[in-house]
């Protein structure tokens, strides 16, 4: 039996240039970056519209700066079937050194036929503009940025109350455009027919 020369062959040196590697896994991803948080006002709502509506009654709310137990309430009856609810409007919190300055108000609808509550918060544009002051006197409700012309809706069962803002004024006082000094808003109910 003669053996074979079984050597092993010689390795040559490679260039790692020219070596061509193949990517493991699938194709490389770009990383998806988070978008950057931009607090923005909410967009407007549209006018609930009047058609099919019977006009019951209005109301012009006025508050005045110096009147720390502001709470405006007014009953809403029909000839027909008399008292259904009442709407209104009040002073959330008394704000500043006295207690008797605002930087929002409450409107609110209460139908009979509803058991629960409508109401928006009405701010100032200066505490509207301060996150901290906005969330504590918000709460659970929409608030709103007021400005003259500023026009807002609360529905209930059998309800709608359409809101104007007609006048709005501030004092000179912190935050700037923050404390009401007059403040009127025309309240129109309507009832579904």
């Amino acid at each position: 039996v003669e053996e074979e020369d079984y050597a092993t062959p010689a390795r040559t040196p490679t260039d790692r240039s020219t070596i061509q590697l193949r990517p493991v896994g699938g194709a490389p991803v770009e990383p998806v970056l988070p978008e950057p948080v931009v607090e923005r006002a909410p967009a407007p709502v549209p006018p609930a519209s009047t058609q099919g509506l019977k006009r019951l009654m209005e109301h012009t709310a006025i508050y005045q700066m110096g009147e720390p137990d502001y709470d405006e309430a007014v009953d809403i009856t029909d000839p027909v079937d008399g008292f259904m609810g009442q709407f209104g409007l009040q002073l959330i919190e008394p704000f500043g050194r006295e207690r008797d300055q605002a930087v929002a108000l409450t409107v609110w609808l209460w139908d009979s036929s509803d058991p629960d509550t409508q109401a928006k918060v009405l701010m100032s544009e200066g505490a509207y503009r301060d996150t901290a002051l906005r969330s504590q006197h918000a709460g659970e409700h929409e608030a709103l940025s007021v400005r003259p012309g500023a026009e807002f809706d609360l529905t209930s069962h059998d309800l709608l109350l359409k809101g104007r803002v007609e006048k709005v004024s501030y004092a000179e006082a912190e935050p700037p455009r923050g404390v009401f000094a007059d403040l009127a808003v025309k309240l129109t109910v309507y009832r579904r027919e």
